[in-house]
């Protein structure tokens, strides 16, 4: 049978199939297309919704792009931070690679040499408000790959200066070094800070002024720091902002008496990394230029024997034989304390670091098993003092 014919068939039937069902209501179709128009505006809200948060998405992204101003990666391995080399020209290359090599003759464990197999170079410069010279790179060695910051004195390196010697006690440098196992380049806000010596304050010039050097990362533009003084610490600027474009940062900063809290900040003012200032993983690089106390002043009728001012545990005197006589230690530090002044084979005297003056007399006359033998102070190593030892015939 032909499509024609059963078409025609059904139609003729139709009728009789849909006898007895109500009619259609009569606004059907309106309804149908009135739905209609409820799915469409359902599914263009739902797409002007994704636009929005695609744009959000989008503002979001450029924001921390926008604060790298043109920062192009170097494409360097991602055992190393790819940051950029801020090399400015102010030291030859030549006294830069004598940093490099000075540094790898007492690398290895046991101060043994290592080779150098690259380096990849991060700063090189002359801090200004110092008379140092930093250098601060990543070098992948036979013994494994480290990060390195080290300092010199410009007077000692530059117009000839050799950056190392060889002698009977082993290996010497101007260069002074901090090294710490190379950051992943995932660590890409990391901060490195070195606390240079900078030019002293003519109300105490024996008191060393700090200019804080600090690298950060290519997304850094500004750099907090704060140091809370211990008790007995004079008054005092505690904080203060750096400012930089570059990602080098450097300020002069007051005497401190502690530790440096930095927290570096991108250009948005969102915090990228916080921590003590120094070299991550080199704790001795943490230790600002630290005050000194106020000079000792002996009460009539003291004779002096010798005195020392300085930091952590060291040795006073030992040069001639001490006089005879009741023997005291008059003492001032700041910082954690207490500090322990040992006088010969019988003595130890100890006082509060509280930035006041405090003698202890010792049991009597200086003893020693050898006349020439030195008085030991035993300090923090965040502790600065004046120790005098003094004799009353």
């Amino acid at each position: 049978m032909r499509t024609a014919e059963v078409e025609h068939r059904l139609r003729e039937r139709l009728p009789t199939l849909t006898a007895g069902q109500p009619l259609a209501p009569p606004d059907r179709v309106a309804a149908v297309r009135r739905r209609h128009a409820r799915r469409r505006q359902t599914r263009l809200a739902g797409v002007a919704a994704v636009a929005v948060v695609v744009a959000m998405l989008g503002t979001f992204i450029t924001v921390r792009g926008s604060s790298t101003q043109g920062y192009a990666r170097r494409g360097l391995p991602a055992w190393t931070l790819d940051w950029p080399d801020r090399r400015d020209g102010s030291v030859p290359q030549s006294v830069l690679d004598g940093a490099v090599t000075a540094w790898a003759r007492t690398a290895g464990p046991g101060g043994d040499l290592v080779t150098v197999q690259r380096t990849v170079w991060y700063a090189g410069r002359r801090v200004p408000g110092t008379d140092s010279v930093i250098a601060v790179f990543a070098a992948e060695t036979d013994q494994g790959r480290r990060l390195v910051a080290t300092t010199a004195t410009a007077s000692a390196v530059l117009g000839g200066g050799v950056p190392y010697t060889e002698g009977v006690e082993g290996t010497s440098s101007p260069w002074s070094s901090f090294t710490t196992t190379a950051p992943a380049d995932r660590n890409l806000d990391l901060a490195l800070a070195l606390h240079l010596p900078g030019t002293p304050s003519p109300a105490r010039p024996e008191s060393p002024r700090e200019v804080l050097y600090v690298l950060g990362g290519p997304y850094a533009r500004t750099v907090d720091w704060s140091s809370d003084p211990p008790r007995g610490a004079p008054p005092g600027p505690t904080r203060g902002t750096l400012r930089s474009r570059s990602g080098e940062f450097i300020g002069e900063l007051p005497a401190l008496w502690a530790l440096v809290r930095i927290t570096s900040r991108d250009a948005a003012g969102r915090v990228l990394t916080s921590s003590v200032a120094g070299i991550p993983g080199a704790s001795e690089s943490e230790i600002p230029q630290l005050g000194h106390p106020d000079p000792i002043v002996l009460p009539p009728g003291w004779q002096l024997v010798h005195g020392v001012g300085g930091r952590g545990p060291g040795l006073v005197g030992g040069e001639t034989p001490p006089p005879r006589g009741q023997a005291a230690a008059f003492m001032r530090c700041v910082g954690p304390g207490p500090i322990v002044v040992r006088l010969g084979a019988r003595d130890a005297l100890t006082a509060p670091c509280d930035g006041q003056q405090h003698q202890r007399n010792a049991g009597g006359p200086l003893l020693r098993p050898n006349p020439y033998t030195p008085d030991e102070v035993q300090a923090s190593r965040l502790t600065t003092y004046q120790v005098v030892v003094a004799v009353r015939p």
